[in-house]
């Protein structure tokens, strides 16, 4: 898991041509998935609570459960998301501890902060 802490200082993570896929585990226990170019900017507005993030202004997020990389395009970035969204509690926390598994079906790197 990510630290939060750590991820709120980086400010390298915000180059376009990256995208990541993010799960963050919630105060409810269920997992939300997203997707961005900034992830450090993201977090900060789940955890605000902004106006973008419905979900996680009701329950709000304890970590980032697993983070995946995308290089250079948009559209496999929510190809991953839109598949994470589809699959069963039990399958996305297999995903989280072996996350190399989504690295098997698409093109991206399992994140690991710097």
């Amino acid at each position: 898991m990510v630290r939060r802490e750590n991820l709120l200082k980086k400010d390298q993570m915000t180059n376009r041509s990256n995208y990541f896929i993010y799960m963050l585990l919630c105060d409810n226990g269920n997992y939300y998935t997203g997707y961005t170019a900034e992830l450090a900017r993201r977090y900060r507005e789940h955890l605000d609570g902004s106006i973008k993030c419905k979900y996680t202004r009701s329950f709000q997020p304890v970590c980032i459960a697993q983070c995946w990389q995308v290089k250079n395009c948009k559209s496999t970035a929510l190809k991953i998301e839109k598949y994470i969204k589809g699959l069963k509690k039990r399958d996305k926390e297999l995903l989280i501890s072996s996350p190399e598994k989504l690295i098997q079906l698409f093109d991206c790197k399992v994140y690991h902060e710097q």
